[in-house]
C-alpha cells in the first residue's frame, strides 16, 4: 500500500507559517533596525534573568494556544463534514484563542498598544471585552448546548484578573506582592476553563462526528 503525499495545499500552508515569522524578524531588522537576537534568542536569555521568571504567563500562552489548536482542528473537521455552524463556532472560538495567547505573549494591551501605537490599553482592552460579548451573544446557542460552566467559569475568571489590573489597581499596592498572585493567578485559572472548554465541547463533537460516520 502506497503512502498518500501531501497535497500542494499542504505543503504552500506549511511553507507559509515557517517564512511568515522568519520574514517579519528580517523586515523589523530592516525597518526599524531591531536586532535580529533579540527576535530569536529566548528572552530570559537575553535579560539574564532565571529561567522560570514568568513561568505562569508562559504556561498561559501554551495554555491559549492548546486552546486554539484544538478549536482550529475541530474547524477543519466539521468544514469536511459539512457542518456550518460548528465549523463557524469552532473557527470564532480558535481566532479568539490566537489573539488573547498573542496579546499575553507579546503585551500587547499593556505595551505594543500604549507605547508604540499611540492605542491606550484601556481602548485595547474594551475591546476585548466587546469581542467577546459579541462572541457569547452570536454563538450563544451553541454555547449553552454543552458544557458551557467551564466558558462561564473561564470568562468570569478573565475578568476578575481585569478587575484587577484596572478597576481595583489604586488600592491594590496594599496587598504587596500579593497583588500579582491574585491578578495572573484569577487570568491563569480563567485560561484553564477557556482550555477546558475547548476540549471537552470538541471531544464531544467529534464523537458526534465519529458515529454519524460509522451509521
Amino acid at each position: 500500500m502506497s503512502t498518500p503525499r501531501p497535497a500542494p495545499r499542504t505543503w504552500a500552508t506549511l511553507l507559509i507559517v515557517a517564512a511568515l515569522p522568519l520574514l517579519a524578524v528580517v523586515t523589523m531588522y530592516r525597518l526599524h533596525g531591531v536586532q535580529i537576537s533579540l527576535m530569536t534568542r529566548d528572552p530570559t536569555g537575553l535579560a539574564g534573568i532565571h529561567p522560570l521568571s514568568g513561568f505562569l504567563s508562559s504556561l498561559g500562552v501554551l495554555m491559549w494556544w492548546t486552546a486554539a489548536t484544538v478549536w482550529l482542528f475541530s474547524a477543519l473537521l466539521h468544514r469536511a463534514a459539512g457542518d456550518a455552524p460548528k465549523l463557524r463556532f469552532a473557527l470564532a472560538s480558535g481566532v479568539l484563542s490566537i489573539y488573547l495567547g498573542l496579546d499575553d505573549l507579546f503585551q500587547i494591551h499593556e505595551r505594543i498598544a500604549p507605547q508604540h501605537l499611540g492605542i491606550p490599553e484601556r481602548v485595547v482592552l474594551g475591546t476585548i471585552v466587546l469581542s467577546a460579548a459579541l462572541y457569547l451573544v452570536g454563538f450563544r446557542r451553541e454555547i449553552l448546548r454543552a458544557h458551557s460552566r467551564w466558558l462561564l467559569l473561564a470568562l468570569g475568571f478573565l475578568a476578575a484578573s481585569i478587575l484587577f489590573d484596572t478597576l481595583l489597581a489604586a488600592w491594590a499596592w496594599r496587598l504587596k506582592g500579593w497583588t500579582y498572585f491574585f491578578e495572573d493567578g484569577s487570568k491563569w485559572v480563567g485560561i484553564v476553563f477557556w482550555c477546558g472548554f475547548a476540549v471537552t465541547r470538541c471531544r464531544d463533537d467529534l464523537l458526534v462526528l465519529r458515529h454519524k460516520h460509522l451509521h
